[in-house]
């Protein structure tokens, strides 16, 4: 198996998962739940819904793999998303478990940021 290949096992292995998320993160910004949720924290309802679009167009930039500099956005966008729910989820509740797995996510988006980029260098 050549490095190449390894690079892109190691993009796609942990590119999916993230985007499976941010993706489901996007359909549920729009349920009512959410809204109750994101209420909860103090912040406006209709933040979560340009959240969701945000998240949306990121996972399509991402994938589309057309314009680099969109997708740099969308992987910065995400890198703030997860960052600041950590930091809010954190904030609420007072407990740094709860905080565990947004940060999981922030190490499977940086991976796939970085492999990205070796990738481009090949």
């Amino acid at each position: 198996m050549t490095n190449e290949q390894k690079i892109k096992i190691v993009y796609w292995v942990s590119t999916i998962p993230v985007l499976l998320l941010f993706a489901m993160s996007a359909v549920m910004s729009f349920s009512s739940s959410a809204a109750v949720s994101i209420a909860t924290m103090g912040y406006p309802v209709y933040f979560i819904k340009l959240l969701g679009i945000a998240k949306g167009l990121g996972v399509i930039a991402i994938l589309a793999n057309r314009f680099p500099r969109i997708k740099e956005w969308a992987y910065a966008g995400f890198t703030f998303d997860v960052i600041f729910a950590a930091a809010s989820i954190l904030a609420i509740n007072g407990s740094p478990m709860d905080t565990i797995f947004p940060l999981v996510v922030l190490v499977f988006l940086a991976v796939s940021y970085f492999s990205w980029h070796r990738l481009e260098k090949i």
